[in-house]
């Protein structure tokens, strides 16, 4: 958990961790932590960049130092402007948030230690790291992309950032 100097508002970072190191990131508001759709809401801080930046620094410092050999897996939502929002298969495609986690992560981690790998339609990123790259855990990161959108019935496809 941060806080912000907007608003002094709170953030929590969740990271589910997997197999092989893989970790699904996300954040949310904490005042939206008791709500089915709280990755889905924002706080309208209209400060978005600096909320995620924050996340993403606060992910890459604590957790690349704490495991080193960590990937990661993150899927950018679209927002809801309310709680009652329901989301449709074209919402979830190059939303803000993917944007946001994109520009941040490939400005901020070295192409040389990990692949990083994107399907703009589902707003899916993977950022692996090359030393563990193989069929298998490849196979086992599409997987984990199916599950995280298998609601959408679209199956990801991955694609290389490219420099």
């Amino acid at each position: 958990m941060f806080d912000t100097d907007v608003n002094n508002r709170r953030y929590f970072i969740e990271m589910t961790e997997l197999d092989h190191d893989l970790y699904v990131v996300k954040f949310y508001p904490k005042q939206y932590r008791h709500s089915e759709k709280k990755f889905n809401l924002i706080a309208n801080d209209h400060n978005s960049f600096k909320v995620l930046g924050t996340c993403i620094n606060v992910l890459l410092t604590e957790l690349l130092l704490a495991k080193p050999d960590s990937s990661f897996l993150f899927h950018g939502v679209p927002k809801a402007k309310n709680s009652k929002h329901n989301f449709l298969v074209g919402d979830y495609e190059d939303t803000q948030r993917f944007r946001i986690y994109k520009y941040i992560i490939i400005n901020r981690l070295g192409r040389q230690t990990f692949a990083m790998n994107h399907d703009p339609k589902l707003s899916l990123m993977c950022v692996l790291r090359r030393s563990k790259l193989n069929d298998e855990f490849e196979e086992y990161v599409l997987n984990v992309a199916r599950k995280l959108t298998e609601e959408l019935g679209s199956e990801p496809v991955f694609s290389a950032i490219d420099p």
